[in-house]
C-alpha cells in the first residue's frame, strides 16, 4: 500500500474495553441468561470480577463486538460529514487486529488522510497547520474520554526497576509539550 499510495498520515492502536462497554455487557448477559435482560441499575452495581467473568466466559462474541466497533469508527472516519478529522477525513486505511495475552483484541490501524501536504516530514506551514488542527495534548480539548488515553506506566517503561532508586524511563520520556510545532 505504501508503495501505491505514499506514507501514512497517522497510525492509531485502539485496545478493547470489555469491562467498560456496557451494551457489550448487556449482550453477554443476555446471551450467558436465556434472553434475561439486564438491567441498568443491576450493571451499576456489578462488581468488576463479575464482569470480567463475562468477558471471559465468550470470548468470540468479545472479538466479533470489537471488530464492529471498529469498522463502524473507520466508517465514521472515512464520511465526508461526520469524520471528527474535518477536511482530512480518512480515504484509506490499513488494519491488523491482534490479541493481547490476556486474550482481549486490539488494532492497529494505519491511515491515510485527505487533502494533507504531500511531504508530511517537513516545515511546511500545512504540515504545521495540520499537526495544530488535529494534535493536542490539553485536557481542556478532549473529547470527555481522557482517561481512555491517559498512560499508565508498567515495568516495561523503566530502564531498570531498582526500588532503592528514583525510576528511569526508556526512551527519554515524558516529553514536555511545545506551544508550537517546529
Amino acid at each position: 500500500m505504501i508503495r501505491q499510495l505514499a506514507p501514512p498520515t497517522a497510525f492509531m492502536t485502539l485496545s478493547a474495553n470489555e469491562t467498560g462497554w456496557e451494551n457489550m455487557l448487556k449482550l453477554l448477559y443476555k446471551l450467558k441468561n436465556e434472553g434475561t435482560e439486564l438491567s441498568d441499575e443491576f450493571l451499576a452495581e456489578m462488581s468488576y470480577v463479575h464482569k470480567a467473568q463475562l468477558v471471559n466466559e465468550d470470548a468470540v462474541t468479545c472479538a466479533i463486538y470489537f471488530n464492529k466497533m471498529v469498522k463502524c469508527l473507520l466508517k465514521i472516519l472515512q464520511s465526508k460529514k461526520r469524520s471528527p478529522f474535518g477536511k482530512y477525513r480518512v480515504i484509506h486505511y490499513f488494519k491488523r487486529i491482534e490479541f493481547q495475552h490476556r486474550g482481549s483484541p486490539h488494532a492497529h490501524i494505519l491511515l491515510w488522510l485527505d487533502n494533507v501536504p504531500e511531504d508530511l516530514l517537513s516545515n511546511d506551514p500545512e504540515v504545521i497547520k495540520l499537526i495544530d488542527e488535529l494534535v493536542s495534548v490539553s485536557p481542556s480539548e478532549a473529547s470527555g474520554n481522557i482517561k481512555l488515553v491517559t498512560h499508565k506506566h508498567t515495568f516495561t517503561c523503566y530502564k531498570k526497576m531498582d526500588p532503592n532508586k528514583k525510576q528511569e524511563y526508556q526512551f527519554g520520556a515524558p516529553f514536555m509539550p511545545t506551544k508550537k510545532n517546529y
